[in-house]
């Protein structure tokens, strides 16, 4: 896993955006999932800052919640601090619906995806799929020791959050590897624990759904701030 740290959450934060902009700028359509909570702020806040042409991008949702108190947070997060500060269609933004019965819109997301998205031997491919990471380890809306979700072949599934209950519905870890690049970002270091375990290749680790991605997709990138990195005592690559 490829790590990159600044000082600050912001200073992280905005070398991923600068990242982003450059791909765009390359870019006919770029294809990109997000997905994240509270955490994500930062980065959506530098994102909402940098010269992007929105009108290039195409947005998907790596994950949302889809029942429960929180249901549609997601999206809504994205939109209070990023889709609502840019000049992106509303056509270029696809977001996970919560109205409908989750089996169902699974599904239907899955066939979105299918219908809009380049394809490599048939499988659809994002240019990036941006993942928070989180104390847990838990990415995409797949927790901790859920094995049996690892190598879910359906496009999308739908999961519950094991303490909650709240119903999820997200990408498939194949799918998620399937994207040209994946990156996972930290800030604030809620999730130290959690990433000094998988860098320094230790026991717990194995539980962690990102400590799964990394291990099978080594191209991945890992943004995190100082405070994120703290237990980072010493790296294998």
């Amino acid at each position: 896993m490829n790590t990159i740290s600044y000082p600050s959450a912001e200073a992280t934060a905005q070398k991923l955006a600068e990242r982003i902009q450059q791909e765009v700028e390359k870019s006919e359509i770029y294809y990109l999932a997000l997905t994240g909570e509270m955490t994500a702020i930062p980065l959506y806040q530098a994102l909402a800052q940098a010269s992007i042409d929105w009108n290039k991008v195409q947005v998907y949702y790596a994950s949302e919640i889809v029942s429960g108190a929180k249901k549609g947070f997601h999206h809504t997060l994205a939109q209070a601090h990023l889709w609502d500060k840019v000049n992106i269609p509303t056509s270029h933004i696809h977001p996970i619906r919560t109205e409908v019965a989750a089996d169902a819109e699974a599904r239907r997301y899955a066939q979105e995806i299918m219908d809009t998205l380049p394809k490599v031997s048939g499988v659809p491919r994002f240019d990036l799929v941006l993942m928070d990471m989180t104390s847990d380890g838990h990415v995409a809306g797949i927790f901790s020791g859920q094995h049996e979700l690892f190598l879910e072949e359906s496009l999308t599934l739908t999961n519950n959050h094991p303490s909650s209950g709240d119903e999820y519905i997200s990408l498939s870890i194949p799918t998620i590897e399937s994207a040209k690049s994946l990156a996972l970002y930290a800030f604030g270091g809620e999730a130290r624990f959690a990433i000094g375990d998988i860098i320094n290749l230790l026991p717990e680790a194995k539980a962690y759904p990102a400590n799964f991605i990394a291990s099978r997709c080594p191209w991945i990138y890992l943004y995190a701030d100082a405070e994120s990195m703290r237990e980072k005592s010493y790296s294998i690559y």
